[in-house]
């Protein structure tokens, strides 16, 4: 699902787009939303990872449902 707000803003349910992550790598969206699971997913990191890509220059934010469960899994805040 993708919304845009008053603001020109795209949005994405992580959960939901898993299957799209090339939509996400392309920097379609400016805020994403995710459970602790995908934002833990391998391909979502590698694109967090990537300094130089559309993704990190047009994200405004990610939000992790559940954050702590990611710092019980990691050791990592």
């Amino acid at each position: 699902m993708v919304e845009v707000n008053s603001m020109g803003m795209t949005a994405c349910d992580l959960n939901e787009k898993l299957n799209c992550l090339e939509e996400i790598h392309q920097g379609k969206f400016n805020v994403i939303y995710a459970s602790a699971e995908a934002a833990m997913d391998k391909r979502f990191l590698e694109a967090l990872k990537t300094k130089d890509s559309l993704f990190n220059e047009n994200l405004a934010g990610c939000i992790v449902d559940e954050s702590h469960t990611v710092e019980t899994w990691t050791g990592l805040r």
